[in-house]
């Protein structure tokens, strides 16, 4: 039941960074400053005594001497005394007015401590303190005979105030104030963690500039040059990529356009058949330039999604491929529209390569999220197989006569990431699969 109980309840520990460190400095702090406390008051505990006991000699050796001083004397001496700050008042106990002092820190244990020294026909009583000085003691003395009440201040360093409390709210003040450093550290350390996240999800997302700024300590100016250095890396391949494929795309497209145009004013069905195999070929280049280019340079502005869906809608029905349309209202988003357009052209694709019935694709808003689901009736995929077939040149286990190269999906994945969205594959009642895309309700949009 323990085991139990102990999994259920957790120490609610934060996952950021930032004040995970700011609770360690917090919980040091309180811990160095608990422990100056306690040696503090220990210390005062032992200086009490040691005080006390003081006094008390003190008040011995006063009834001692006074007892064995001549008669005649003994009012000088009484005299001298009060010079020194110790008053004597002859058969007079403490004043009305002042009440005994209540359960002051350490008072009692002076007290008790001087009760038990002195002799028991001595009467001490503490009273009120003075205003600005400590506690006053009133000793009653016998001497030769005669009541005596002598009365004095016992002074301490903390003047009347109470060193417990006085201790405490040193504590805390330490404490808040180490709190506020730790914080201001903290916050300076969790910055460039802040601005490598951000630059970093730029990146990802296609954005443009993600270099990170010139910091002041030299540890983080190096991190920030070298980040900004693979960012110009990356650019740089990215741009070698491209010019790439946009000359590998030219210098293949443009003899298969020439043979194409040749076996057109040829004619015949064997010149069909090579037609068909360089629309393929076409096709399959196509598909490479889509997923190494994903979107990048094409400006975000706003759409509606709706109408996006319909556009695609209608080309597949000019094709002879119809799909049943649900479409809800929705809010306009920030989308690369080209980009959006391939990613509905690729799963409706899909829908028709793999399935071939029950095409529908649907809109909706939910819980401030656009979602986009293109659904049909086909054999269906198997969980296991829902995550491979998103990567790059994998397909699904039944897919063997369907041709293509395994990139739509992986196009798809690639121009979400620019909108911040994100696929799922999903089974259905009845058969079939479950394209969805959820989109934030404003999408990033960043520029590429």
């Amino acid at each position: 039941m323990s085991e139990v109980a102990s999994r259920r309840w957790r120490f609610p520990w934060p996952r950021s960074l930032m004040w995970q460190n700011l609770l360690l400095l917090v919980g040091l702090a309180v811990v160095i400053h608990a422990c100056v406390l306690g040696v503090h008051l220990l210390l005062l505990r032992v200086s009490v005594i040691h005080t006390v006991s003081v006094v008390s000699n003190q008040l011995k050796m006063i009834d001692g001497s006074l007892s064995m001083i001549d008669p005649g004397r003994r009012s000088e001496a009484i005299a001298f005394l009060a010079r020194h700050d110790l008053v004597a008042i002859e058969g007079a106990p403490p004043p009305a007015s002042d009440q005994p002092i209540g359960p002051r820190p350490y008072a009692e244990l002076a007290g008790s401590t001087i009760q038990r020294s002195l002799e028991p026909d001595i009467r001490f009583q503490w009273t009120h303190p003075a205003p600005g000085k400590g506690p006053v003691y009133w000793v009653q003395l016998n001497v030769a005979g005669k009541e005596t009440w002598f009365r004095s201040s016992f002074r301490t360093s903390s003047n009347g105030q109470d060193p417990r409390l006085v201790s405490i709210l040193l504590v805390l003040g330490l404490s808040a104030l180490a709190t506020v450093v730790a914080f201001f550290i903290q916050r300076r350390i969790n910055r460039p963690l802040r601005d490598i996240g951000a630059a970093t999800r730029t990146i990802r997302e296609g954005g443009g500039q993600a270099h990170l700024p010139q910091y002041a300590t030299s540890e983080l100016s190096g991190l920030a040059e070298q980040f900004n250095a693979m960012v110009d890396s990356l650019r740089q391949a990215e741009a070698t990529r491209a010019m790439m494929l946009a000359g590998i795309s030219h210098d293949i497209r443009t003899p298969l356009a020439r043979l194409r145009l040749a076996l057109a004013l040829q004619g015949g069905e064997s010149e069909a058949m090579a037609a068909r195999c360089i629309s393929q070929v076409d096709a399959i280049i196509g598909q490479f330039l889509d997923f190494g280019h994903a979107g990048n340079g094409e400006p975000p502005m706003e759409c509606d999604l709706n109408v996006l869906v319909q556009q695609t809608a209608a080309e597949f029905e000019a094709e002879g491929h119809p799909f049943a349309l649900q479409l809800r209202p929705l809010p306009l988003l920030v989308l690369r529209p080209i980009a959006m357009q391939r990613v509905i052209q690729n799963l409706m694709d899909n829908a028709l390569k793999y399935a071939g019935k029950g095409l529908q694709v649907s809109t909706w808003m939910e819980d401030g999220d656009v979602h986009l689901a293109v659904a049909d009736r086909g054999a269906g995929l198997a969980a296991a197989e829902r995550t491979r077939v998103r990567q790059a040149f994998v397909r699904g286990a039944d897919s063997a006569g369907a041709g293509g190269l395994g990139l739509g999906l992986a196009i798809v994945e690639r121009l979400l990431q620019l909108h911040g969205g994100r696929l799922q594959l999903l089974g259905r009642d009845g058969g079939g699969v479950e394209a969805r895309v959820t989109l934030p309700g404003v999408a990033p949009g960043k520029g590429g």
